[in-house]
């Protein structure tokens, strides 16, 4: 059996330690790796809730900017927010989301005039799948999720 040195051994367990972080983390922030997101469509068959956002990390802060739109006809859910976090999620879950899905957290204000208010919801995004679920605020407990026809985009900070 071959002997390591202790560089070898340094750098082995440098990169251990490395694998097992991003493990136990389960996301990456996308403010580690600078990508400007963006993205819209329609959810489901009935096509009567749409979404468009932006999460832009590539601030030389690290902060997170962008804006998240969503409007559901049939439940009269109708808000716009800040984006507060944009990650992706790898193995694991990132609180919600699952490994693969970019996970979107904002803060809302209510746009339907009949019922004033703040809140915040989390968004997951897969390929063409999305998941919308709002913690509190005038629309706590509302969740849609499903097949959506749109597209979003990664693109790497110029």
């Amino acid at each position: 059996m071959k002997k390591l040195n202790k560089k070898t051994k340094l750098i082995g367990l440098g990169a251990g330690l490395l694998v097992g972080a991003i493990f136990l983390v389960g996301c990456v922030n996308l403010t580690s790796v600078p990508a400007n997101l963006s993205g819209g469509g329609t959810i489901g068959a009935d096509e009567k809730a749409n979404f468009g956002f932006s999460a832009n990390t590539c601030s030389p802060s690290g902060k997170v900017h962008g804006q998240f739109t969503y409007i559901d006809q049939a439940s009269d859910v109708k808000f716009n927010g800040e984006v507060t976090d944009a990650v992706l999620c790898l193995q694991g879950t990132c609180n919600l989301c699952g490994a693969g899905e970019y996970q979107i957290a904002l803060d809302y204000k209510s746009i339907n005039p009949k019922l004033y208010g703040r809140g915040e919801a989390v968004v997951c995004l897969r390929e063409d799948n999305i998941s919308l679920r709002v913690v509190n605020g005038p629309f706590s407990n509302y969740s849609r999720a499903g097949v959506f026809q749109g597209k979003v985009q990664s693109r790497e900070c110029k």
